[in-house]
């Protein structure tokens, strides 16, 4: 008599297929069908997020590990590129406006020039080096906050069974 294959009931392959794995039956499952590759049953928990079987409604025991800014950085790296070309564009454009500061305040740029033009001229350069700051800071801010959404919906399923 042949022995009788099990299937996983998510890819739909054998036991002993390409995978190289066996299926195994989820702690308290009361289905006798429920096999399961453990690969396909986290990849399909991640990115369904039922944690429960259809069939019997037993809750399967699993933990869940938040991804690594790694992670972000790597999914996400056009964003990032342009994150940090805005961010090194700003940079930049600080450091010249406090060389420009710098300047204004330690020489004496002509003797036609009043007090009062240079005065001027200093706080236009602060006020400017005061608006790069705070652009520099949202952009910070806008990544951070584009980085905790992310780690919300993204993260590993691990199977206690697999502790």
């Amino acid at each position: 008599m042949k022995p009788r294959l099990i299937y996983c009931r998510l890819c739909l392959e054998p036991e002993n297929s390409e995978r190289q794995e066996m299926t195994f039956l989820p702690n308290l499952c009361y289905c006798q069908e429920s096999n399961y590759h453990r690969k396909c049953l986290t990849e399909w928990i991640e990115n369904s997020g039922f944690t429960s079987c259809h069939r019997c409604q037993c809750d399967y025991d699993v933990i869940y590990q938040s991804r690594s800014l790694l992670d972000f950085l790597w999914t996400t790296k056009e964003d990032l590129i342009r994150t940090l070309q805005k961010i090194l564009r700003f940079i930049n454009i600080l450091h010249i406006t406090l060389i420009v500061l710098f300047v204004c305040c330690l020489s004496n740029l002509s003797s036609s020039i009043s007090i009062n033009y240079k005065i001027i001229l200093m706080i236009l350069v602060l006020i400017r080096s005061y608006f790069n700051l705070k652009s520099l800071y949202y952009y910070c801010v806008s990544t951070s906050k584009h980085f905790t959404e992310w780690k919300r919906s993204h993260f590993n399923v691990l199977l206690k069974s697999d502790l």
